[in-house]
């Protein structure tokens, strides 16, 4: 085999793993684009805490609205000799 053959041989190899390269390349740079995604749109520790909170509050706020109708419901049963 000639050195000329040979030389070939490597540039073809070469080439191959230059491609093979920067497709792997793409590859890193597609999925630290998607990491980078889903971490923007993460939700963080206070965040849900804050959601708690005002889930917390808002069913609070209902239940004592409903505490307060059923009382007023049965005060008027009770002055209308119910």
């Amino acid at each position: 085999m000639s050195d000329d053959d040979r030389l070939s041989k490597i540039d073809a190899k070469l080439d191959v793993l230059i491609a093979k390269h920067d497709a792997q390349g793409a590859t890193v740079t597609d999925h630290e684009t998607r990491l980078r995604a889903v971490e923007r749109n993460s939700v963080t520790r206070t965040e849900l805490d804050q959601r708690s909170r005002r889930i917390q509050g808002n069913v609070t706020i209902i239940i004592a609205v409903a505490a307060v109708l059923v009382s007023l419901v049965f005060g008027l049963i009770s002055a209308l000799g119910g």
